[in-house]
């Protein structure tokens, strides 16, 4: 407590366990390659931050029993800068196999690895609009009207509606194309394409962790369920007010946010949405855990904190500032990485340790 008797909150964990910088243009998208968190710029360059370093803070037990923190020794290295495009980058994938890609509005689809920049594909006369990965060295990108597959089972796939957004299954296997009518599911070895057809969709189609569910928003602000392996019509679940965000938590739970409330659905439970929490600012981002059943929650008062889905509670990442635009865990989830509208980005390790005291958020 302060000398007046007032409580002394915490600092945020991004103080303690993190960095972040400020870059002088936007930051358009976000993804890992490994421990290193990689923000793609409006000028074509990608910026890689090392979350990791000798020196860096991290988390060690007491000897007496709980954590501490221990204070980094100096601090981070700065960005490392690579020149990609030669027009801003509109998406970013972490590759199953390592690496990223990243798609610009010059037309060009590139691998970046090591350090290293191979052109995997470009349109001259069209920018990508996004891309995605798949298994092994398998990719899927949309320019235009059309969604290419690259690599195993390549092909393309002509959509008769503006495309809105990739996103394959954790196994690379399905892909679900989102579009002014609905989700086109393409599946590897499949000739036939499936079409889940309702008003639109916004956002970007979101699968569960073991990929039996797909979900995305659509125009109407409901959403939209369906099983793949079931022949069945999409599910609509709706919110008294429009869903802006959502995810699945790494134990099948379904989550979306409409204003500043996030709700829930139980996994395998027909029932009404459960309200889980309520936040500062109107929620903007969602990210899940990939093991754990812990979201991150990033809003327009530009906290982001992280909460277990009905339990009370939260751990604050990020104190408010500018209003948040990307979230991503690194794969195994030891840290977390996030960009923001006033052009910064940064890092807060996650150690394992942090969820197994009996502190969980």
């Amino acid at each position: 407590m302060n000398a007046d008797g007032r409580p002394v909150s915490a600092p945020p964990l991004l103080d303690l366990l993190g960095a972040s910088f400020v870059f002088n243009i936007a930051v358009q998208a976000l993804a890992w390659d490994g421990t290193d968190a990689c923000c793609g710029l409006a000028n074509g360059t990608i910026a890689i931050l090392r979350t990791s370093w000798t020196g860096a803070p991290g988390i060690v037990p007491r000897e007496n029993g709980g954590i501490q923190i221990k204070a980094a020794d100096i601090p981070p290295p700065p960005p490392h800068i690579i020149q990609a495009h030669r027009a801003p980058i509109v998406a970013l994938a972490r590759g199953a196999m390592g690496g990223i890609l990243s798609a610009g509005a010059d037309g060009k689809l590139l691998r970046l690895v090591d350090g290293q920049i191979s052109e995997i594909a470009s349109h001259p006369r069209k920018a990508i609009s996004h891309v995605a990965a798949g298994r092994g060295m398998a990719c899927a990108m949309a320019a235009g009207r059309q969604v290419d597959i690259i690599g195993a089972d390549a092909r393309r796939v002509v959509i008769g509606a503006k495309i809105h957004a990739l996103a394959f299954d954790r196994a690379g296997f399905n892909l679900a194309i989102g579009h002014e009518e609905g989700v086109t599911l393409v599946t590897a070895g499949v000739s036939r394409t499936r079409l889940y057809e309702t008003t639109g969709m916004v956002g970007r189609p979101t699968w569960s962790a073991d990929g039996t569910s797909l979900a995305w928003i659509t125009k109407q602000g409901a959403i939209a369920l369906v099983r793949p392996a079931q022949e069945s019509s999409p599910t609509l679940l709706r919110t008294e007010e429009s869903a802006a965000v959502m995810a699945f938590t790494a134990d099948g739970h379904l989550v979306a946010a409409t204003g500043k409330t996030l709700l829930g659905w139980l996994a395998g439970r027909d029932q009404p949405p459960v309200k889980l929490t309520a936040r500062p600012g109107a929620i903007t981002n969602l990210a899940s855990h990939p093991s754990q059943p812990i979201m991150a929650i990033g809003d327009e008062s530009g906290e982001i904190s992280l909460c277990q889905p009905g339990v009370p509670g939260r751990l604050v990442i990020r104190d408010q500032g500018s209003p948040i635009l990307h979230l991503a865990y690194a794969p195994a989830g030891e840290a977390l990485a996030f960009a923001a509208a006033d052009h910064e980005a940064g890092f807060v390790a996650l150690p394992d340790l942090l969820f197994r005291t009996g502190n969980r958020p």
